[in-house]
């Protein structure tokens, strides 16, 4: 994976370029917000395993323009903190939902990947992982003791799923089904 890094109001917004990579992670929220800042913190750590055929970036949201930079992948994975899903995390398969929102400053990651579908004639697969945190009420740039020990299971997840295949053999499943199902 090859990233072009840029500095905006202090948050840095990896763009992942394509060449080999067939799995896009994008972790989102906010940093800033305690454990809401563990989409951010999976994308990070998973760069820095530099596992082959990932791109990752990090947002505070999703939104539309997502929509682009997923259609380019097979597989999205959409990482974000969880306040009530299973510990230490919750991998699930979704499917694209259109909808109709009053704003399109965050979209939901359905949205996004029904976006992709229709815009982008994508057949990505989508995923979303949602890391299980405990502190969201603080202003603070950090994460408990409990989303750590989180994070670090859904970081060696991933890191196990690309090395072992499951990702590829999703894909491959994925292209033998025809179109809608």
């Amino acid at each position: 994976m090859v990233a072009v890094s840029l500095k905006k109001k202090e948050k840095i917004m990896s763009i992942p370029t394509i060449q080999n990579a067939r799995i896009i992670i994008i972790g989102y929220g906010n940093p800033g917000r305690c454990d809401d800042g563990l989409g951010p913190a999976l994308a990070h750590a998973v760069k820095s395993l530099h596992l082959p055929e990932v791109a990752v970036t990090t947002d505070y949201q999703l939104n539309i323009e997502h929509s682009e930079l997923i259609a380019r992948f097979d597989i999205a994975i959409l990482a974000d903190a969880s306040v009530n899903d299973t510990e230490p995390f919750a991998l699930r398969r979704i499917v694209p939902k259109a909808e109709v929102e009053f704003t399109t400053h965050s979209v939901s990651p359905e949205a996004v990947l029904a976006m992709a579908a229709d815009l982008f004639n994508s057949r990505v697969v989508g995923l979303t992982l949602a890391v299980r945190g405990k502190r969201f009420d603080e202003y603070e740039e950090s994460l408990s003791e409990r989303a750590r020990i989180n994070l670090a299971e859904a970081v060696e997840f991933m890191r196990s799923a690309v090395h072992c295949g499951i990702f590829t053999n999703m894909i491959q499943r994925d292209r033998n089904q025809p179109a809608g199902l």
